[in-house]
């Protein structure tokens, strides 16, 4: 019936309301992650999605070419004020506050605060921060001659991505917490939709629960008692608060897990990415066992833990360019 169903956009969601329940708790997360993305403004325990995509997109008109005396009005009221309600607390990110501030200083120091709208969130900003704080102006845009300088050639990428292959055989060996969060730190710096960010690393080890998860993924069939860390690679929808953002923690949570397993690769350690399907009775299952509300999805996971040097590792041939690039 589903081929039938697929020349009419109207009928396929009738076939996917009667017929099948593959987007059942996708449709129920993304709204439970609006509702929660309402109810927080934004906030996510010690950071703000709200204030670090606005930020962003301040330093994206502050680099642009040629750069405008009045730009951001639609949303420069709304990041002062997530500014404002995020500042006096405590537990909040110090170094997303930072990054906020130096933009901020930046921005009101180029634009045209003549401008009704300008000189209004101005005065609400200068009032936010005590009279004796000194501005932090450090974290703004720079230029590509002075961004980080790197030693790494064409063919040592190169060998390290040759070198990174989905092992399946580990040694009996603790993975440091300290390996763990250097690994955790190259994966934060991979790109983000407006930096944003919006995923966690959740480190398993100890039982029962590592071996409750591992048996989940269909793709541990047979190495699944030889994995002896598993992360989970878990994606927050409530960061967004239209659905059209929906997919962005798969691409970004994606993206930061390749640089994660390279990272590995470098500190001695193996990892094996798990495929991850979207069953909503694997979801309820997984979201039980890690304490996860419904907008909380498991991108992938990922086995870790030292190579067992005698296991064996599939040859995996792979695509050549051509195959791949399509120019136009």
């Amino acid at each position: 019936m589903s081929p039938l169903c697929s020349g009419n956009g109207f009928i396929s969601s009738l076939y996917f309301t009667f017929f099948s329940r593959d987007f059942y708790y996708e449709h129920r997360a993304i709204l439970m992650a609006q509702r929660a993305y309402k109810k927080n403004r934004g906030v996510h325990g010690n950071s703000s999605a709200l204030l670090r995509r606005n930020i962003h997109r301040l330093e994206k008109g502050l680099i642009m070419r040629p750069r405008r005396d009045v730009f951001a009005l639609d949303y420069l009221l709304e990041t002062v004020l997530v500014y404002k309600d995020v500042f006096s607390n405590k537990g909040f990110s110090q170094c997303e506050l930072a990054w906020a501030e130096s933009v901020f200083e930046k921005y009101f120091s180029v634009v045209n605060r003549s401008h009704p709208d300008i000189a209004y969130a101005y005065k609400v900003y200068v009032q936010i921060t005590p009279n004796n704080h000194e501005p932090i102006k450090e974290k703004i845009p720079y230029l590509q001659a002075n961004k980080a300088k790197h030693t790494v050639s064409y063919n040592q990428l190169m060998d390290l991505c040759l070198a990174r292959r989905s092992n399946r055989w580990f040694l009996n060996k603790p993975i440091e917490d300290e390996k763990v969060t250097q690994a955790v730190a190259a994966a934060l710096q991979a790109p983000s939709a407006c930096n944003r960010q919006p995923y966690e690393f959740y480190k398993i080890e100890s039982q029962p629960l590592l071996s409750q998860l591992v048996k989940l993924p269909g793709g541990t069939a047979g190495f699944a008692e030889n994995i002896p860390c598993l992360m989970a690679v878990v994606g927050d929808l409530s960061y967004y608060p239209e659905a059209r953002d929906r997919h962005v923690i798969y691409i970004d949570g994606s993206l930061a897990s390749m640089q994660f397993m390279l990272a590995l690769e470098t500190l001695d350690l193996a990892s094996c990415p798990i495929n991850w399907p979207e069953l909503h009775t694997l979801d309820k299952r997984v979201s039980k066992l890690l304490g996860l509300p419904e907008y909380k999805r498991v991108v992938m996971f990922i086995a870790v833990g030292y190579p067992d040097d005698s296991g064996h590792i599939a040859y995996s041939e792979k695509k050549l360019p051509e195959d791949v690039i399509k120019r136009l």
